[in-house]
């Protein structure tokens, strides 16, 4: 199933979006802080320099794309400070980027060699193979000391769906199947919620045939693992995130949606008013033929901008000033 070939790209990707998702649980305070210092910047410059040349050229000077306002963080701070600002914010940069490449491509291969194997059988929802991927979920979350999810608190959001053929007959059976739930708590937010999410189940077997689903979705599930054990690492330092991130597995995503769907409508564990954002990864491995090869690092990122235009901004923003690609 191509291990390797998923492994290389996504690799890169996933540090990208280790980055959104450490500035998707701070951005709101201070886009609202320097939003505010900003205003209080062009009220100052208004009642001590007044309306003349001198005014109109500190007006034009603090909006000049990407050198004064950055320089001074929208203009707001003075001289002093300014130095020991970009310092911090360099280092922060700097300690993100070290836990991020703690997601190496050898974990990756390690985890999708087996989470796509055969031993799993395609992890058809709810038969044994899809009981061995949860298992090895659970068993990964113990293994970093990520904590359980759940209110029962063994990793696990049970439920019993009813499951069309997917031959298309018209019949059903019921199929005892679960989510698998793991949390990092925030620093300064823990009652907010970013959710991570991707969907641990594949087709099966069909006529004798194990469709291993590596890429759909192996690739997602191993990479929301390195993830988590990035995060912990970082929490481990006091520089975890600042709301709570939510790595939610979900089950029969091939027969319809049915875990994600039963999460939302059914069992919201965490509060769907308090979760800032859902980042959801599937199938992060897929090379596009018709990219060129000079262009080959790249992500699709589908409906950032749908809701709300600051998950859109954000991620350009992550980007440029990390992978650019």
């Amino acid at each position: 199933f191509c291990v390797n070939r998923y492994t290389n790209r996504a690799n890169l990707r996933l540090i990208w979006f280790m980055n959104l998702i450490k500035s998707t649980s701070t951005f709101s305070f201070f886009t609202l802080v320097s939003r505010i210092l900003g205003y209080l910047r062009d009220v100052l410059i208004a009642i001590y320099l007044g309306s003349g040349p001198i005014a109109d050229a500190f007006f034009v000077a603090f909006r000049i794309p990407n050198t004064f306002r950055r320089l001074f963080s929208e203009g707001a701070f003075n001289a002093a400070f300014v130095p020991s600002y970009t310092s911090e914010l360099l280092s922060s940069k700097q300690k993100a980027q070290k836990f991020a490449n703690s997601i190496t491509e050898k974990d990756l291969i390690e985890h999708l060699t087996v989470y796509a194997s055969d031993k799993f059988e395609g992890r058809d929802t709810g038969e044994p193979g899809q009981k061995k991927a949860v298992e090895y979920i659970r068993n990964y979350y113990k293994s970093i000391a990520v904590q359980p999810g759940d209110p029962d608190k063994d990793y696990f959001q049970p439920m019993t769906l009813d499951i069309k053929s997917r031959r298309g007959v018209n019949s059903a059976k019921k199929v005892d199947t679960e989510n698998v739930i793991a949390i990092i708590k925030g620093s300064e937010k823990p009652e907010e919620y970013v959710v991570i999410s991707a969907h641990l189940d594949h087709v099966g077997v069909d006529n004798g045939e194990i469709y291993n689903g590596a890429d759909d979705d192996g690739s997602g599930t191993v990479a929301m693992l390195e993830i988590a054990q990035a995060f912990k690492k970082a929490a481990k330092r006091g520089k975890g995130p600042k709301r709570s991130i939510v790595f939610l597995h979900v089950t029969g995503e091939e027969k319809g949606l049915l875990g994600s769907k039963y999460y939302t409508d059914t069992d919201p564990i965490y509060p769907l008013e308090n979760t800032v954002v859902n980042l959801n990864i599937d199938m992060i491995g897929r090379i596009d033929p018709t990219r060129k090869a000079k262009n080959r690092d790249y992500i699709y990122l589908i409906g950032s901008d749908h809701d709300s235009k600051d998950l859109h901004n954000l991620s350009e923003q992550t980007n440029k000033e990390t992978l650019n690609m």
